[in-house]
């Protein structure tokens, strides 16, 4: 007796009622909740540098890409947290926290091209001359020929 195989579930549903899968969804869906409610209380110019990183003990953490923007909400932040405190999701905030957090960039370090003596260059040739094969030989005179002339 051979077992049919399951039928295809799409990926909501799977989601929605998987016990372990469904209250993290859950908690992403609030996550998300909050960071919009958040973002309409920020001023228009701060909202693509600032980001909801936790709610905890009454304080919520509020990531910042930018120093100049997390210095600038630390002087509203009185009046951020009072606006913060009139939505319903807020109601129980009573400080902010502002972590700065720089975007990383990735550091591509220069590369520096190998360099070739005059002698490893003189050695090369030599050996370029005894080859018998000639796609061998014609790369090998190309890279003497990149040597340091003094």
């Amino acid at each position: 007796m051979t077992k049919l195989p399951h039928p295809a579930q799409s990926s909501a549903s799977i989601l929605k009622k998987h016990y372990l899968l469904k209250p993290l969804v859950s908690q992403a869906a609030r996550h998300h909740a909050l960071q919009t409610a958040l973002q309409q209380q920020l001023p228009a110019a701060a909202r693509e540098f600032c980001f909801l990183a936790s709610w905890q003990n009454q304080h919520i953490t509020i990531l910042v890409t930018q120093a100049m923007w997390a210095t600038r909400l630390r002087f509203l932040q009185t009046h951020l947290l009072a606006d913060l405190q009139k939505v319903p999701e807020f109601a129980g905030v009573l400080g902010l926290k502002f972590k700065i957090i720089p975007k990383t960039q990735k550091h591509q370090p220069k590369r520096q091209a190998p360099t070739l003596s005059e002698g490893a260059a003189k050695v090369i040739q030599a050996n370029a001359q005894i080859i018998q094969n000639e796609d061998l030989r014609a790369a090998l005179e190309r890279l003497a020929s990149r040597a340091q002339k003094p």
